[in-house]
Order: structure tokens, then C-alpha cells, then sequence
């Protein structure tokens, strides 16, 4: 249903997703329904506002409120008429049996094509309703997830919007994906692997078109992978570092994993995001994080198999006896552990693959 939303709405805090919804332009946003704002949000929304936003952020809030006030019912099918894309949404073409996955917060537009809920809930912004498990979605419509992980499979193919972290998968990412990337081709070692967690929403792409398989994985990568590989969980009160400033793509993911303990700080006061993360780093901290969610560290394998085996660092030597025993880890080539070298993306991708198995 199309309701008159104030182009001054800045932003509006969801109570229990922990997101932001942006709404604004320079017109009017046919999306966002009167009731949405009414109903589905907590009263404990204006009273945040009230007590956090600036007092010109309350006054746009009250203008914009007044003018929802004034919808009319003329205006219920306007939205099913939507032409064209919405401002801040990536254009996705979607097929029959794909499977999208949102992560929380994460939002899309549905230009057209059909399809259904078959995992979790989402909240229709355009009708102010929650839609559950066989729920359909509706042409016109902007939805967001409210779990963790929310699954959608298409009926009927068309064009979607999507902003935030939402992977389009066949089959839920394993094995039908259509990759974006050149540098990944059937094939490759690699290719399951990537295939797996850019369809799981774990991995992006370096650029729009690449994956850079070879290149190494950083501090920075590991622990934004892992914070989407746990549901993205809010972060608490993690170690702040003076390299990690607020608002930067790793922030979030930084922020989570020294709040968990899964990472730590390189010292005085720094993380250093852009530092390749060595192979024995990798598997120190994956334990770290199953420990963190109570999965099985019970595995114990030998590295005395290994020519390098006895090059893994003690603090590192627990963690790779895990791996090794719970075969996340299996050497390279040349049949080496290499403890102390870069892993690389593909490398970490194929390991997370692994690891997601464990359970």
C-alpha cells in the first residue's frame, strides 16, 4: 500500500533488528506504509528518537509523521504500479528455483516475479505486515529481513532490488550459483568453494566482477567473514583500535570478533586490518570461534605427518591439531602444514567450507 512518506526522514531505529532503514528523496517513497510506522515498529521508537535524535532529526519526524497522517485510502494500489528501480537498491535478475538469503537487516525490492518465504521472516515496509514461512512476496513491495537468516525461494523469475547483504543462490548456494566473478571458472579447486560462500553471503567480491582467489586474506576479511558467517551479530563492547575507525566496511565484523574473543590486537593500541592473516592465524581463530559458539573441538589429528609440523608456533599448536584432525586442514602441494604462510582467499574459502560441515 503507497503511503506519503516526508523526504526529511533521516532515519528510523528498529527496535530488535539493530539496523537503520534510510528513507528519503526528493519526492515521495510509494514503499513505506503509514502503518509500518505505526504497528510493526515498537512505541519505543519515538521515545529513542525523542531521547537521541537532534532536535531538527525530531522536528523532520513530526512533519513527516503529519504527512502520513494525510494518506488516503486512493493511494492502496499505487505501489503494485512501481516502474523503474528505487534509489540505493542493486538490481538482481532472479529465475525460478533460485534461493536469496538476507541477512539481518538486509532489504530488497521486488519488481516483478513471485515467490515465497521458506525460512525465517520478513517485514513488508510497503504494507507495514510480517511475512513467515510460505508467505509470499508481493510485486511493488520493499521487504527486510528480521532474523538472522532469511530465505526466500522464487517461483517465477523477474528483477528484485536488493541493499544490504542478500546472495542469490540455486539450490541455497551450493552448486547452482552463477558467479559475477571472471577469475573463478568451472573447474577451478577453488570453484565449489567460492560458489559455497558468495552464495551463503560470506564472501564479496573484491570488485564488482572479481574474486581474486589468490590474493591474501586479511585481518580485516576474517573477521568481516566470520561476523556474516555467525548471523552478523550486534556487536557489544569489543576492544576499540586506533586503526579501526568507525563506519568502514570492517568495522562491525572487527568490533565482533575481539568482543568474542576470536581476535586480538597486534599491540599498542592497533589491529592492523590490512595484515595478511598467516595459515596458523587462520585456524587459531576458527577454533576460537567454534569454541565461541560451543561446536565440537574435540577433534585431535598429528602434525608429525608433516615435514613442518613441528614449525607451528605453541600458541597455534592446539588450534592445528583440530584442523588437521577435523580435516579443515589437509597441507598444500607440497605436502607441507606451512603454518607461517599467507592464506589466500580461495584457501579460506574452501577451509569455511569445510568448517560450515562441522556444525
Amino acid at each position: 500500500m503507497k503511503r506519503k512518506v516526508a523526504a526529511v526522514i533521516a532515519a528510523v531505529v528498529l527496535i530488535g533488528l539493530g539496523v537503520a532503514v534510510a528513507i528519503g528523496g526528493s519526492g515521495e517513497d510509494p514503499l513505506v506504509a503509514k502503518s509500518y510506522l505505526e504497528s510493526t515498529y515498537p512505541s519505543a521508537v519515538a521515545q529513542t528518537l525523542q531521547k537521541r535524535a537532534s532536535a531538527g532529526t525530531k522536528t523532520a519526524y513530526d512533519q513527516a509523521a503529519a504527512k502520513l497522517d494525510k494518506a488516503g485510502d486512493a493511494d492502496v494500489k499505487a505501489a503494485e504500479k512501481l516502474q523503474g528501480t528505487v534509489g540505493g537498491y542493486v538490481p538482481k535478475a532472479v529465475k525460478a528455483g533460485d534461493t536469496l538469503t538476507l541477512t539481518q537487516g538486509a532489504s530488497m525490492v521486488v519488481y516483478s516475479g513471485t515467490g515465497a518465504v521458506d525460512q525465517g521472516t520478513l517485514i513488508d515496509v510497503t504494507d507495514g505486515k510480517t511475512v513467515a514461512q510460505k508467505g509470499g512476496v508481493t510485486t511493488g513491495h520493499r521487504y527486510i529481513a528480521a532474523g538472522r537468516s532469511v530465505t526466500v525461494c522464487v517461483d517465477v523469475a523477474g528483477q528484485i532490488g536488493v541493499q544490504g547483504t542478500v546472495s542469490i543462490a540455486n539450490g541455497g548456494g551450493q552448486g547452482g550459483e552463477t558467479l559475477p566473478f571472471a577469475d573463478v571458472k568451472s573447474g577451478d579447486w577453488y570453484y565449489e568453494a567460492v560458489t559455497f560462500v558468495y552464495g551463503k553471503g560470506y564472501f564479496s567480491g573484491t570488485a564488482a566482477n572479481t574474486f581474486s582467489p589468490n590474493a591474501s586474506m586479511t585481518r580485516a576479511m576474517l573477521a568481516t567473514v566470520l561476523h556474516r558467517a555467525s548471523g552478523l551479530e550486534k556487536p557489544g563492547s569489543g576492544e576499540s583500535f586506533a586503526d579501526v575507525p568507525a563506519g568502514q566496511w570492517y568495522s562491525d565484523g572487527i568490533a565482533w570478533a575481539s568482543e568474542r574473543k576470536i581476535v586480538n590486537g597486534m599491540g599498542n593500541g592497533l589491529y592492523a586490518p590490512d595484515l595478511a592473516v598467516t595459515r596458523e592465524q587462520l585456524v587459531t581463530m576458527l577454533h576460537r570461534y567454534q569454541t565461541d559458539r560451543k561446536g565440537n573441538v574435540s577433534a585431535k589429528g598429528s602434525l608429525a605427518g608433516y615435514p613442518d609440523g613441528n614449525t607451528v608456533a605453541d600458541w597455534a599448536k592446539t588450534a592445528m591439531e583440530w584442523a588437521v584432525g577435523a580435516e579443515l586442514v589437509k597441507g598444500r602441494d607440497t605436502g607441507h602444514l606451512d603454518p607461517k604462510g599467507t592464506a589466500t582467499r580461495a584457501e579460506v574459502a574452501t577451509i569455511l567450507q569445510r568448517f560450515e560441515a562441522l556444525g
